[in-house]
Formats: C-alpha cells, sequence, structure tokens
C-alpha cells in the first residue's frame, strides 16, 4: 500500500476516534491485511485478466476504483512481484520462510534466519532420502513440523483469539501462565471494542466516498 494511502486513512480515522499508539500500530495492521485481501480480491474479478495487456485491462475500470488507482494496480498485477506474492501459498514452509526472509539482494535478512533455513533444509533433504516415495501432503507436513521443530519456542507467536499484533510477552502473559492469567480476558473484550470501533471507521470511510481506498 502506498505511504501516502496509510498516511491519508490514519488521518482520516483520527478525525472520528481519539486511541493510544499502541492501538494505532494494531489499526495499520488490521488496514494492510485488509488492503491485501482487496488486491487479490481484485486481481481476481471479472475486470482483470493475466492474458491480457496493461492498455486492455485499464479500459474497465471497477466500480468505486479511480482509474488512476486502477491503472497502478493493473500494472502491479502484470508484475513479477504480484506474482510470487499470489503463489505463496502454493509453496512449502521451508520455501515460504526463504521468500519472507530474503532482502531485494538476494541475502537472507540475518544470521538468525539463515540458521533456520540451513537446518530445516538439511532435515528435510534426509527425510526425503529415507522416504523416495512420499506424497506430496506428507512432504509439505514434514515440512511444517521440521519448520516448527528448528525455530522452537523463540517464536514471539500470537495469542490466540486476538487476531493481529498481540503477543503474549506484548501483553505481559508467559506462555506457562496465559491460560490461567486473567489479563487475556481483559484485553480480548478491548480488542472485542476496538474491532467494533473499525467495524464503525469503514462504514464512515463508505458514507464519506472513501471506499475505494479502504474497502476490502
Amino acid at each position: 500500500m502506498p505511504e501516502t494511502t496509510k498516511a491519508d486513512q490514519m488521518a482520516y480515522i483520527k478525525t472520528k476516534f481519539v486511541f493510544s499508539k499502541k492501538l494505532q500500530s494494531w489499526i495499520n495492521k488490521s488496514l494492510a491485511k485488509k488492503w491485501r485481501y482487496h488486491k487479490h480480491k481484485l486481481a481476481n474479478s471479472k475486470y482483470f485478466d493475466p492474458n491480457k495487456t496493461q492498455e486492455e485491462n485499464c479500459r474497465k475500470t471497477p466500480p468505486n476504483v479511480p482509474p488512476q488507482q486502477w491503472q497502478f494496480l493493473v500494472k502491479y498485477f502484470l508484475s513479477p512481484e504480484w506474482k510470487r506474492e499470489e503463489h505463496l501459498d502454493d509453496v512449502g514452509k521451508i520455501e515460504f520462510y526463504r521468500i519472507t526472509h530474503t532482502l531485494k539482494n538476494g541475502n537472507i535478512v540475518d544470521e538468525e534466519a539463515k540458521r533456520i533455513l540451513n537446518e530445516a533444509e538439511a532435515t528435510f533433504e534426509k527425510y526425503k532420502q529415507e522416504n523416495p516415495d512420499s506424497s506430496t501432503k506428507d512432504l509439505l507436513k514434514a515440512e511444517r513440523k521440521f519448520m516448527s521443530e528448528v525455530r522452537g519456542s523463540k517464536r514471539s507467536g500470537r495469542v490466540r483469539g486476538l487476531g493481529l499484533g498481540p503477543t503474549p510477552t506484548s501483553i505481559g502473559i508467559s506462555k506457562a501462565s496465559s491460560s490461567k492469567n486473567c489479563k487475556l480476558k481483559k484485553v480480548k473484550k478491548e480488542l472485542k471494542d476496538l474491532k467494533g470501533q473499525m467495524s464503525a471507521v469503514f462504514g464512515i470511510l463508505k458514507d464519506a466516498g472513501l471506499v475505494s481506498q479502504y474497502q476490502c
């Protein structure tokens, strides 16, 4: 999502609600998730055909999408970057981790990510050699298992049921005591209220005629 669009979104929401910086981070993540969903929805709509040229796809614009924004999206939908993003679900956990932890210059983001990849790949290769008749389903299951084992318990994770953002550490709950800690219920209630407010925000954006930027 363009940075200018992010800034416009946040500026408009701030005219309707008052919230802390912590909630601002959650809102940004929520908007980004909805924007990704909206892009995928448009890319798979009747208005875009991957077999047509950019000029042909731009002749008809979807409702509530400004022509200039549609031209930008069509150009992106026809790019190698979009094809890679569109097919992430078709790759295994190890390859997915590699794609999402590789910089534009081709280097892995850091030494820890490089270690995880090397160990997971070595274990997976050994598994394939020992199980040459494994089905695709078995291989994908093995990849998930090996990635989980290699990454171990150091992953920050997410608190189940709280959606984007919150981790056990960020809300002051240890993994060992999270199921018993009453703070979890309080945070759930606060985020439930926030989700209700966010729904109201998107309703306001729609009424204000800004749905083309925010709809998802």
